[in-house]
């Protein structure tokens, strides 16, 4: 897999806060209810991203969590490497099996990982919310 079940909870997490106002808070039980999300692992995500200034966090009744970027600058690869860094993509996920027996490293890996990280690149949280596409694409 290229990313974890974190970062697909994080981009969905950050689909939810673009909906919201500019400028305002959500709480994390409420990210976690609307992205269907379990709300304390998503809670951990999302003080992660806040030590990683990709969130603002505030505490109280009114606190809660909001983008620190507009969405259209906050790409999906920014997430996935802040939550996993990078080494997933940097290694084939067939590489030691095609050592042990001989077969070398299936080439057809390197146009899916190369596909796969162009759309994490330039697709923006501000492409995926508001159209459902992150819930819908988990559901099928």
């Amino acid at each position: 897999m290229i990313f974890s079940r974190s970062a697909e909870y994080a981009i969905r997490a950050f689909a939810c806060l673009a909906e919201a106002e500019p400028g305002s808070f959500v709480m994390a039980k409420e990210i976690a209810e609307r992205a269907e999300l379990p709300s304390h692992f998503l809670a951990k995500i999302l003080q992660q991203m806040a030590r990683k200034n990709y969130l603002r966090s505030n505490k109280g009744p009114s606190g809660g969590f909001a983008l620190v970027q507009p969405a259209e600058k906050v790409s999906l690869m920014d997430i996935v490497t802040a939550v996993d860094g990078t080494a997933d993509f940097d290694r084939h996920p067939f590489q030691s099996a095609g050592k042990r027996n001989g077969n070398p490293p299936h080439d057809g890996w390197r146009v899916l990982r190369s596909s796969i990280v162009n759309y994490l690149e330039h697709t923006s949280v501000a492409d995926v919310a508001g159209n459902g596409s992150i819930r819908r694409a988990r559901k099928k």
